[in-house]
């Protein structure tokens, strides 16, 4: 069976430092139909640099004013073709094998969209912690940001019914993006193995805009919810008993190197 083309799209904007190892973890799978696009809102560090490097194994890549990350990633997408998408962010990686995994799950017709495992680095490189779950669902989609975004890929046909990120969004694009496929009644298939790697340095926003995070995903998960806002934190706390239960004994067994780790590559 041939493997279904994959693109992957790499937002980017003054991310020199982590940019060379991000690209290097997607094209260096060995993917053979692989479709690769960089996005740099007109960086003016070394990131241009890093990219024409590996200029030659991209579909396309750009550097220039965007309207933020959401746009820089639908610009990407706008510009290929391929059966299967997804987005990894310029200080983040994927894992060795990743996409093969990816490309297995969408064998499977009735496979709209999948996701997996990710462990965490810090600004170094150095591990920081794994974060293994069980299969979520609707339910548990509902009440917290579970999905490791890097991990998440979806069929183009879905996009083409759901349409682009939305690019007002700040800092939950991804958690929007899956609450619309949540609308349309897809719950990404858990693949259980580690596929992505994010990485905690404190320029990304994760760290600089947690006040429009929580802001954000008040309305989100409100939207999801029936009401106009909710607040996070009780949300979560509402997550079901049985899957909270189940994801305990994942961490434990995290913990004990029994889900098949994988080395994060240097």
């Amino acid at each position: 069976m041939t493997p279904p083309t994959i693109t992957v799209v790499t937002p980017s904007y003054q991310q020199g430092r982590y940019l060379d190892a991000a690209m290097r973890s997607v094209l260096d799978q060995g993917y053979p139909r692989l479709e690769y696009v960089v996005v740099d809102g007109g960086s003016t560090d070394e990131s241009v640099a890093v990219i024409r490097r590996h200029a030659d194994r991209l579909a396309w890549w750009t550097s220039g004013p965007d309207g933020g990350q959401a746009d820089a990633i639908n610009q990407g997408f706008q510009r290929t073709t391929g059966e299967v998408m997804g987005w990894l962010n310029s200080d983040d990686l994927l894992l060795p094998g990743a996409l093969d995994r990816i490309a297995r799950a969408f064998r499977d017709p009735r496979v709209q969209a999948v996701c997996g495992w990710r462990e965490l680095i810090d600004q170094d490189g150095r591990p920081v912690s794994s974060m293994a779950f069980p299969q979520p669902t609707p339910a548990v989609l509902r009440t917290r940001p579970i999905l490791p975004q890097e991990t998440v890929y979806w069929r183009r046909s879905l996009w083409e019914r759901l349409g682009p990120l939305d690019a007002s969004l700040r800092f939950s694009m991804d958690t929007d993006y899956w609450l619309r496929m949540l609308e349309r009644g897809v719950v990404p298939r858990l693949i259980r193995a580690f596929l992505g790697v994010f990485r905690w340095q404190p320029e990304q926003k994760s760290a600089l805009l947690l006040d429009v995070a929580r802001e954000e995903n008040s309305r989100l998960f409100g939207r999801a919810n029936g009401v106009e806002r909710v607040d996070p934190d009780a949300l979560r706390k509402q997550l079901p008993w049985g899957w909270r239960t189940r994801l305990k004994l994942y961490r434990k067994a995290t913990k004990l190197g029994l889900l098949g780790r994988t080395r994060v590559p240097g």
